[in-house]
């Protein structure tokens, strides 16, 4: 039976595109030994639930196995300056998944809180009280093609496509705290009482600022309507018992 040597060395080389003798990709690394200075070549032999290639430098204990096989029994020791310290430390029995080089992680606190991190800082939290996802701009888009989307000046946007990418439906607030509606078929809204606070503009081409200085004023009745009376027969003009127009 072949001998087993353990050591101690260093990650000189990474080769992630490397293949093994029978043509199948195998990444592996180059390891210096800090017994002999003997440069080892090391396939990484990663299992599914955790892949992982070390930048250069990691330290490693590995075993070789006869003359010709060596495999990495563990890895130590590397990118020190990312290991988190001060208020960012980790606590008792608390968990992280970090990359070696720093650009984002994953923790579990000791009081159950689950954060993901990148590198920009942006962050997705589940907590006992709530989920919250915090970045720049955000984005959901289903199979369906509808958009759900928060954009980093504070606009939301949320649209629906047919096959050809054309809106068929959106709620659009913009940056300016303009809201608009779209629809390729009905809007419907049922309300006890429907309030509209503002100047009206209503019709076709409502939208255009050049079609609209077509439009005519709108004749209000009752006592202080805007034209509750026809002039030249002095008839009253009868207004909508169902939509109420301020004068």
């Amino acid at each position: 039976m072949p001998a087993l040597d353990f050591q101690l060395g260093v990650v000189l080389a990474v080769n992630p595109l490397a293949k093994d003798a029978s043509g199948n990709d195998s990444p592996a690394v180059t390891v210096q030994s800090q017994e002999d200075g003997s440069l080892i070549p090391i396939p990484l032999a990663n299992t599914a639930f955790f892949q992982f290639v070390p930048p250069v430098g990691t330290h490693v204990l590995f075993v070789r196995i006869g003359r010709h096989q060596a495999r990495i029994v563990q890895m130590y020791g590397s990118n020190e300056d990312f290991i988190r310290k001060g208020p960012f430390a980790l606590q008792e029995g608390e968990v992280m998944v970090q990359s070696p080089t720093g650009l984002g992680y994953l923790k579990i606190d000791q009081s159950g809180k689950v954060s993901l991190i990148s590198a920009d800082g942006n962050t997705f939290e589940h907590r006992e009280d709530v989920s919250q996802l915090r970045a720049p701009a955000i984005r959901f888009i289903t199979d369906e093609e509808t958009v759900i989307e928060i954009r980093d000046d504070s606009s939301i946007r949320l649209e629906r496509f047919d096959t050809d990418g054309e809106t068929v439906a959106s709620f659009i607030m913009d940056a300016k705290n303009n809201i608009s509606f779209e629809a390729l078929e009905d809007v419907n809204i049922k309300a006890k009482n429907i309030y509209l606070d503002g100047n009206i503009w209503m019709g076709p081409g409502a939208q255009d600022t050049i079609q609209r200085k077509f439009f005519g004023d709108l004749v209000t009745g009752g006592p202080f309507g805007t034209y509750p009376f026809d002039s030249p027969y002095s008839i009253p003009i009868t207004g909508s018992g169902t939509v109420k127009v301020a004068k």
